[in-house]
């Protein structure tokens, strides 16, 4: 029974796109380990939200400035704008 942890931002990802990432992950876990279907009920994925200030990219606390600058561009990818 795989289990696999992410850990994210809180507030960068929405509901859907926790649900996306929970899926996908589901799906490569079972195509790694090779036991299709029945791998599914046997998944466990967990996504934790670390508390804004509480992580860093790049060496630089991750602060609200810096998590709506992510938002602006994320909004900017779905949308497709550059």
């Amino acid at each position: 029974m795989p289990i696999i942890t992410v850990e994210v931002t809180e507030g960068v990802l929405d509901a859907s796109r926790k649900r996306r990432m929970i899926e996908l992950l589901t799906e490569a876990s079972i195509e790694a380990e090779g036991i299709g279907e029945a791998g599914r009920a046997t998944t466990i994925v967990g996504i934790r939200e670390v508390p804004v200030g509480n992580s860093s990219f790049g060496g630089h606390i991750i602060t609200q400035a810096r998590l709506d600058a992510i938002r602006q561009l994320q909004s900017q990818q779905k949308t497709g704008q550059k």
